[in-house]
């Protein structure tokens, strides 16, 4: 630098003016601009780019400082400007690694993939409608109530051993033809669906929505059952058959085409009942050759698309589909986006394609359910919500917190298929039995045959233990004094 008194050149580090003696007067050092930048820009959350630029102004503060001998400060602050900044683009980095998304599935289900007859059997749909009028003429919901709980009680004296079929027809029988006069209105839309090929169910896939003609095919259901019995203890045996296949042909048409879980369900606990019904017609001795023409004729062997599934299944996780985006599309957008709504529906579609697998007894290939480049974790079918380690829930939390009160949890619902069919194998060998026909005692179970126990009375298929009236057994009455039990096997 310059003395100010003899203007010639002088050391930086001299305190004294070489040639004239003048003294020097340090001056402060003040902090380096530089620094004070990198250090506030640092704070703040950069891209990688702009993070590239707070990390050169950095060095340039840190080598003025270093040039400048002691004129300029601020070495602390360019640093932690520029640690700072490192952190944040990792951050920056982790989040947006966190915030990507599962792609879309490219083949999703849709509703042309639920089973649909034909626009010629829409009007199948109108008059299941219409069973919620026929209520109301019928009495409404108080009526149904009570037709419901004199049902139950009928059925509950019905398999009382205690109880004899007198008996439960002198305490029911007045109630009985009473509730059947009263739905004369509902009686005549089942006479007029069972004339169709083919019954339509048209729901539309709302998540935990109802149909009003649910409940009415589920107290139709025993009501027909019910009116079957009590005809044929009289006597009438081809009016109860005739009785007994009107409601069972609907439920059974119904049962292929149905979208909720819940009408599956409905139909299957009224051909319950019905096969109750129709295994009392068979045992009674007296029963004419007619009635047993027209049950053998009517309870051909159920079906696979009766006791499938699959339509239920896809038309729930539709439903639940569109429960989850209606609700994204109420929210925010910043909460759309870190609820992975693609992810979402990956698990989601996983955990209803395993349950599907399992029920048709085929292999299931899993849907990626994080971006690409995420390191794949093979979705466990015994860990359908990918519980195991925890990393899924970390990674989409909000999803994952509507995954655990919507994934389905339906196995023990979907063993009802075998069990039914369980029960229309025993069924069918009844009735082979009294019309003399082969039969065979081959179980639908591996490893098990079903069981003709002639000192109990019944036919069953065995539980794990082998026995009769156990937790897992499934069984129907037999007469042995009617019963061609010496047919061939």
């Amino acid at each position: 630098m310059n003395c100010p008194e003899c203007q010639r050149q002088t050391p930086d580090a001299s305190a004294t003016c070489e040639s004239c003696g003048h003294r020097f007067t340090a001056a402060p050092p003040r902090t380096s601009r530089a620094a004070i930048a990198a250090f506030v820009l640092g704070l703040l959350p950069l891209s990688p780019l702009v993070a590239i630029g707070v990390l050169i102004v950095g060095l340039i503060a840190l080598r003025n400082i270093r040039r400048s001998r002691g004129a300029l400060k601020g070495r602390g602050w360019a640093i932690a400007g520029m640690t700072f900044c490192c952190i944040s683009v990792v951050l920056v980095g982790a989040f947006w690694a966190w915030s990507l998304d599962a792609e879309p599935i490219t083949d999703d289900y849709t509703i042309a993939d639920l089973k649909y007859p034909g626009p010629e059997y829409d009007q199948t749909w109108d008059l299941l409608k219409q069973l919620a009028q026929a209520r109301d003429a019928s009495g409404g919901e108080d009526w149904v109530q009570d037709a419901q709980e004199s049902i139950s009680a009928f059925f509950k004296d019905f398999n009382d051993p205690n109880q004899t079929i007198a008996a439960t027809l002198s305490s029911h029988a007045a109630t009985g033809e009473r509730l059947w006069q009263d739905s004369m209105p509902a009686r005549e839309i089942i006479r007029q669906l069972s004339g169709f090929e083919h019954i339509s169910d048209l729901s539309d896939p709302v998540f935990c929505a109802g149909s009003d003609h649910q409940k009415d095919i589920r107290y139709l259901g025993g009501l027909y059952a019910m009116q079957a019995i009590l005809e044929a203890a009289r006597g009438n045996d081809v009016s109860a058959s005739q009785t007994l296949i009107e409601m069972s042909t609907v439920n059974r048409k119904l049962s292929t085409t149905s979208r909720p879980l819940l009408t599956k369900l409905i139909c299957f606990s009224n051909l319950g009942m019905d096969f109750q019904a129709a295994v009392f017609i068979l045992n009674a001795p007296s029963t004419s050759p007619a009635a047993l023409d027209l049950l053998r004729k009517h309870y051909a062997p159920l079906a696979e698309d009766q006791l499938c599934f699959t339509n239920c299944l896809i038309f729930e996780y539709l439903a639940e589909k569109r429960a989850w985006l209606d609700m994204l599309a109420q929210q925010s957008s910043a909460l759309a986006l870190i609820a992975k709504p693609n992810s979402t529906l990956r698990v989601l579609r996983n955990c209803y394609d395993a349950q599907i697998a399992r029920h048709r007894n085929r292999q299931f290939e899993a849907l990626p359910v994080y971006p690409h480049g995420y390191p794949y974790q093979p979705y466990a079918p015994d860990d359908p919500l990918l519980e195991r380690g925890g990393f899924y829930q970390v990674y989409n939390p909000f999803g994952w917190l509507f995954l655990c009160f919507t994934a389905p949890t339906t196995d023990h619902v979907l063993r009802q298929s075998e069990r039914f069919a369980v029960t229309d194998d025993l069924f069918q060998i009844i009735l082979a039995m009294r019309l003399g026909e082969d039969y065979s005692l081959e179980s639908r179970i591996p490893g098990q045959e079903y069981v003709i126990d002639m000192d109990r009375k019944i036919i069953y298929s065995p539980g794990p233990d082998g026995e009769p009236f156990t937790w897992d057994d499934i069984k129907l009455p037999i007469n042995p004094e009617v019963l061609q039990q010496t047919a061939g096997r």
